[in-house]
Parts: structure tokens; C-alpha cells; sequence
């Protein structure tokens, strides 16, 4: 069965701009996400225990802003199975305007697999035939009719199929002056064949927000320091090095910030890019400063780092205040502690 027509979106479309403008915008893959719990000694095999949760970088970032009081809309193909099923209902408790997601009868919906041990973390994907994959640039005209204020997209979605390439090349080219355009590398090189060096530069380069690790800029073009990233993805208004354990270099039309890690019990580390994405534009979203946009997703990604979950939980706002108070020799010996209660804002 084919998935919702055109004119079915753009009744929906229509309904939405009706009701309430959009804020965030997000497009990407939604999976299920199996995650070990605990393992379980038996006579002669160790079983592990998973649970299933909803991940996705995308809609990682989706849900944060969302829980921070943002219009946020995800779009994306999920298949006609209860997984799909899932991530739409996940993502609508979390705030997340799930409308316009689109169901694929012919295809399932993507799933993934955390391995833990002592030492890493890996992650296998299963996402090569799923509804997502067949994402195309038929989804470019309901980005234009939104209207919003953010689109947020990754280079994973480029990753996914020669239809989803085009949409991100279609999508970052036809957005170019009708929104600020925010885009996370995140390069997962398992998903590429060749390394897509030109390709992510010249998409870096037509972004107004642009993220990157510097890991994935050695990988991608071979630079290991934050000042010749810039040199090479020179067009954003801000582009975020990320550091990871050293934190963060913000360059933006008035200078250069640079905003260390807090000092936190790391229990898991994937999502804490995401979450200091979903940060990060918080910050720009609410008239904060570069400095405090990079401090705001540095708690977080914090946040993230305490838990196996690919999102974390938010802490409370005074918490949040105080920290952003902190000089800079006090946010460099600051320890961060979730108190686990939620941001009111």
C-alpha cells in the first residue's frame, strides 16, 4: 500500500499552520532502540536483558526540545508495524507533533542494537530496507509550507538511500534564507561506503548552525584542530567543534568561544551529541548568548551521559540558572548532579 498522497500532506500541512505556527522542524530516521538492562547468570549461558526504547539523533533532539516547551514537529516514514506504532506514540507524549509522520505498509520500521561492555559502546543498526530509508525529496514542499523558524537534519539521513541523499541535498538547497538551517554531521561511517568528504562540506557550508565533532572532521577531511575545521566550513553563522570530554569551540560572527566539559560520571555516551544539539539551539531559540548556547547544551549532554537512555532527563531550572551563572573558573571545576527533576520553563 503506498503511504499518504500529496494532497493528503498538504490538507495536514494546511490544518497545522492553521492551528499554531511551528518552531522546530526535525527530519530523520525514528528506531527502535533495544538497550541492555542487566545480564542474568544461568548454567551454562548468560542471558541478557533489553529494553526497548525509541532513538534516533534526530528525534533525540526532537524530544528535548519538546520537554523544553518548543513547537517542535518530527517528520519521517515509519512502517505499519507496532514499532512505528511506538515511535509515533512516544514521540507525541513527549510534545513532539508526530502529525505529518508518514506510514510505509511495504516496509518496517528501523531498529538498532546497544552492545556494552567494560571498555565501549557499539551500536548495530538495522535500518538498510526501512520505511525511513525510502525518505525522498516529495517531503521538501511540506518543509516549505511549515514555515518554521528551525530545521534541524544530520548526515545520517544522506547516509540512508540515494532517495534520502537527495532529500537532504534538496532540502538544504530550497531552505536556503526561508529558515535557519541547523545541521549535525554525524558521521557513522559503517552507514557510507566511501568517506563523503565534498559532500558533507559543501552541505556544512550551506547551513546557517553547523555541528561537528572534531573526531569526525579528522575522519572526514583529515584536520585535527578546531581552527582548521573553520578554515574549511568558513559560511555558518555558528559553527560548533565539539570536543567531547574537552568541550567546545563556538565560532560565530562576533568571536570565539570556548566552553569546557563538566565534570560528570559518564554511565553512557551515546546521545550526548544530540543532546547538546537540542541545547545548543535552545539557547540560540531563547536570545542567549554563544557562550550560554554552549553551556545550556553542555548540561544537557551532561544529562545524557548519567543514563543508558538515549535521552536524559532534564534538571530543574534553578539548577540550570545557577550553573549558567558560574564564572569560568568556577564552570571548569564544577561537577554536575542531576537532580533528575524536570526543567520548568
Amino acid at each position: 500500500m503506498e503511504v499518504d498522497s500529496a494532497s493528503v500532506r498538504e490538507h495536514i500541512v494546511m490544518s497545522l499552520n492553521q492551528s499554531q505556527s511551528k518552531h522546530f522542524v526535525l527530519v530523520g530516521e525514528a528506531l527502535g532502540m533495544l538497550v541492555p538492562s542487566k545480564a542474568l547468570a544461568a548454567p551454562e549461558i548468560s542471558k541478557t536483558q533489553f529494553e526497548l526504547t525509541i532513538a534516533g539523533a534526530e528525534s533525540n533532539v526532537a524530544t528535548y526540545l519538546a520537554r523544553l516547551s518548543h513547537k517542535t514537529s518530527y517528520l519521517t516514514r515509519v512502517g505499519g508495524d507496532e514499532l512505528g506504532r511506538l515511535v509515533r506514540r512516544y514521540l507525541h507524549s513527549q510534545g513532539v507533533d508526530v502529525s505529518l509522520v508518514e506510514v510505509d505498509l511495504s516496509r518496517q520500521t528501523g531498529i538498532a542494537v546497544k552492545e556494552t561492555s567494560e571498555t565501549e559502546t557499539t551500536v548495530r543498526y538495522y535500518r538498510k530496507w526501512s520505511a525511513a530509508s525510502r525518505l525522498d525529496e516529495t517531503l521538501v514542499p511540506t518543509l516549505l509550507h511549515l514555515q518554521p523558524d528551525f530545521v534541524h537534519l544530520s548526515g545520517i539521513t544522506a547516509a540512508l538511500s540515494s532517495t534520502a541523499n537527495s532529500f537532504l541535498h534538496s532540502a538544504v538547497n530550497r531552505l536556503q534564507g526561508v529558515c535557519q538551517l541547523s545541521f549535525d554531521v554525524n558521521y557513522r561511517p559503517m552507514l557510507w561506503g566511501e568517506t563523503p568528504s565534498e559532500e558533507m562540506l559543501e552541505i556544512c557550508n550551506l547551513t546557517n548552525i553547523c555541528f561537528v565533532g572534531l573526531d569526525e572532521a579528522k575522519k572526514i577531511w583529515g584536520v585535527d584542530r578546531p581552527e582548521l575545521v573553520r578554515r574549511l566550513v568558513d559560511r555558518p553563522e555558528y559553527l560548533i567543534v565539539k570536543l567531547g570530554p574537552g568541550g567546545s569551540v563556538v565560532y560565530h560572527r562576533d568571536g570565539i568561544e570556548q566552553v569546557e566539559a563538566l565534570q560528570v560520571q559518564v554511565v553512557e555516551p551515546v546521545g550526548a551529541g544530540d543532546a547538546f544539539a537540542a541545547g545548543f539551539l535552545h539557547g540560540l531559540a531563547s536570545n542567549m548568548i554563544p557562550r550560554d548556547c554552549a553551556r545550556f547544551g553542555t548540561i544537557l549532554a551532561s544529562a545524557s551521559l548519567l543514563t543508558s537512555a538515549d535521552v536524559g532527563d532534564l534538571p530543574e531550572k534553578s539548577y540550570v540558572d545557577a550553573l549558567l551563572r558560574l564564572s569560568k573558573d568556577e564552570w571548569k571545576s564544577t561537577r554536575f548532579e542531576n537532580t533528575l527533576r524536570m526543567l520548568e520553563l
